[in-house]
């Protein structure tokens, strides 16, 4: 098994590498991000960002948009997302793609458009930013990449120096010569060749921009970590801050808070410390938040056959007053790979995801209203 799935991520990581582009645009879709949530509007909003995915099902395995992003919402921004086809998801096409989007929100009446982007999203944020540099109020990157892996390289000698070239962003990125940038970078991320978080801080310290470069924060690990809801306690609240700052220039800090949950597993949960090789993915307590800002927890408690045994945790929903959190005990099985929860007023499921972290799935017993929610493994 682990070898499929070392292939599986060799052949859609391939997919990350750099194409000519075609002579066509790329047809992105491009709309409000949260149906749940109404947008302020132009006049209302202290702006607009657009958040930007990463290679679909590979660096970013869903387009939903990470649990930090609802921390700039909750700030009064209005956000949208830039969704990108796969199959013609190239640098130059959907460069031009989110600057088309830029530009119809500035038509609109959005006198601040910011761009947020992870991986491959966070690539074309900063290229879009280096072409069109007076269009951007703030550039937000997360492990930006457009090339292979270090995994890529150890599996094949096709392209095995590729990812050395996402150092290359450093470059890009000197292109900026006026709109503030954050950057994002994690240790273990095996599509980050190593030392782009100090050259790109000495890079942005020669401009005369608001900039900060967090770089290989302690606790947060592989390409995927600013996901979860662990970069969202941490770094959430601070982005907002680096969006609204009236900073002109030099250095943005950052408060280096240690990741939090606000609500944490009952004293009578046993979370199971070993299993076969298949299950170990999914063991550990696990963390994340829906979209409608429920928080909540999970951790695997028996894995016998096909049934198990879980803790389920949720807390109180951060757009309805008065309502509280609670927990469970649950039980259920292994269906084709997945945790499969039901009784008679929702269905979970959970599955472990290529990039480390797990997915969770709430929904009504016939699969109606799904919430999904992606979970990080806590330290």
């Amino acid at each position: 098994m682990m070898i499929n799935r070392l292939l599986w991520r060799l052949a859609v990581a391939s997919l990350l590498t750099l194409a000519a582009p075609p002579a066509h645009a790329v047809e992105s879709s491009f709309g409000p991000a949260y149906d749940a949530y109404p947008l302020l509007g132009a006049g209302a909003a202290k702006g607009a960002v657009i958040y930007n995915h990463g290679k679909a099902h590979l660096a970013d395995p869903n387009t939903t948009i990470p649990t930090y992003v609802d921390r700039v919402r909750r700030a009064g921004w209005d956000v949208f997302a830039l969704v990108r086809p796969y199959g013609e998801d190239n640098v130059y096409d959907s460069t031009q793609a989110l600057i088309r989007a830029a530009k119809q929100l500035k038509a609109k009446g959005y006198g601040k458009v910011a761009t947020l982007g992870q991986s491959y999203g966070g690539w074309i944020s900063i290229a879009a930013a280096a072409e069109e540099d007076s269009l951007f109020h703030a550039v937000v990157v997360t492990a930006p990449a457009a090339y292979g892996s270090s995994e890529q390289a150890a599996l094949t000698r096709i392209g095995a120096n590729d990812w050395h070239r996402n150092a290359e962003i450093v470059s890009i990125a000197k292109g900026i010569k006026s709109t503030p940038v954050m950057a994002f970078f994690f240790a273990k991320d095996d599509y980050d060749p190593g030392g782009r978080g100090p050259a790109l801080r000495d890079a942005l310290a020669q401009r005369p921009f608001r900039h900060a470069v967090i770089d290989q924060p302690d606790g947060l690990k592989g390409h995927a970590a600013a996901r979860g809801q662990a970069f969202a306690a941490r770094f959430g609240s601070c982005v907002a801050d680096f969006l609204d700052s009236a900073q002109a220039a030099g250095a943005f800090a950052c408060p280096d808070k240690p990741a939090v949950t606000t609500i944490a597993l009952p004293v009578e949960a046993k979370p199971l410390a070993s299993a076969p090789g298949a299950f170990a993915p999914l063991l550990g307590t696990w963390s994340g938040l829906y979209p409608n800002g429920r928080e909540l927890l999970f951790a695997v408690e028996a894995i016998n056959g096909d049934a198990v045994t879980a803790i389920y945790a949720w807390g109180g929903r951060t757009d309805k007053a008065g309502d509280t959190g609670g927990w469970e005990r649950i039980t259920g099985r292994v269906v084709d790979g997945k945790l499969h929860f039901e009784n008679s007023k929702r269905v979970l499921l959970f599955s472990a995801l290529p990039d480390g972290q797990m997915e969770a799935v709430w929904a009504k017993p016939d699969g109606s209203n799904p919430l999904k929610a992606s979970l990080q493994r806590l330290p």
